[in-house]
């Protein structure tokens, strides 16, 4: 694929360079991109100040026409094969405690406490890329279970898991199901999921199960005549305590976003990439600074 560069980008790319040299143009201090330079903070070793920058389009949509709680029954149908994983490897009354918070923590909703529903979505690069910028356990878009901060152009879901397992250096996960929704336009969108079951390429990880992992959780997208196949997920760092199960840690999302990004550019056929305000740190603040990056992949 031919590296692209958009005019957002471009415009983003001069403001800073601009910057840099301590000239600031009249214009430039009311120009969206030169404020989203200002605010660019990524905490990342592979950002470079010519990297190409920008925002994405943020669409607000009637969450309830899209919200579809799970019942207990669905959710433990979706999620029996690593129940049974559990229940194998910690017994089960480790295993149904488990299982049974993770159930409640996927249901209770912050909607239903006080906390505004997080119904949009994102335009991405202004291409036919829509998406909710989330993973959740749950068919809800009042809730999440963590923020998007990868987007891969150029390949399936399964062609980008198996280019990091091609290495030797990933491998298939277990995990809970998640889910987030897509679609080529706002009024195509649709839930998809990513089962964590053994054998899938639906989720990913670098590291082990029971120990401190990289684990990246992926959705397919769709296909632009423009940029091919497409996907998108989650990459965070998370360490194994029982009877929790996986605990999150501060930074954990911008961690595993970076740890990703740069094995890709070290391992993979990487062409080029751009970092993408996704405006999803809202209640992530802890985890994640907003900005997810495109990998556009050779």
């Amino acid at each position: 694929m031919k590296k692209r560069t958009g005019m957002r980008a471009l415009s983003a790319l001069f403001a800073i360079l601009l910057v840099s040299m301590g000239v600031v143009p009249a214009m430039a201090a009311q120009s969206d991109d030169e404020t989203l330079a200002n605010r660019l903070n990524i905490q990342s070793p592979y950002f470079k100040s010519t990297d190409k920058v920008t925002d994405s389009k943020v669409i607000p949509i009637d969450a309830e026409k899209y919200n579809k709680p799970m019942s207990k029954e669905e959710f433990y149908r979706a999620n029996e094969e690593y129940i049974k994983f559990l229940t194998k490897q910690f017994g089960e009354e480790i295993a149904t405690k488990m299982v049974e918070d993770a159930y409640i923590k996927a249901t209770v909703h912050p909607s239903e406490v006080g906390i505004k529903s997080l119904g949009d979505i994102r335009q991405i690069l202004g291409e036919d890329v829509y998406i909710w910028p989330y993973v959740s356990r749950d068919t809800v878009m009042d809730d999440s279970d963590g923020p998007a901060n990868l987007i891969f152009f150029n390949r399936n879901r399964h062609q980008a898991a198996m280019d990091f397992i091609n290495t030797g250096q990933w491998n298939t996960a277990l995990g809970y199901a998640e889910y987030s929704m897509r679609g080529d336009s706002p009024s195509s969108l649709a839930w998809v999921g990513s089962s964590g079951t053994g054998g899938s390429t639906n989720q990913i990880e670098n590291g082990a199960y029971l120990t401190t992992r990289y684990h990246m959780v992926l959705f397919d997208g769709l296909y632009d005549p423009d940029i091919g196949y497409w996907c998108y997920g989650n990459c965070h760092y998370e360490t194994f305590q029982l009877p929790i199960g996986h605990v999150l840690s501060d930074n954990c999302c911008i961690y595993g976003r970076n740890f990703a990004f740069g094995f890709a550019d070290d391992y993979l056929n990487l062409d080029d990439w751009t970092w993408v305000n996704l405006f999803n740190s809202d209640g992530w603040e802890w985890a994640h600074d907003g900005w997810g990056i495109v990998l556009h992949m050779g």
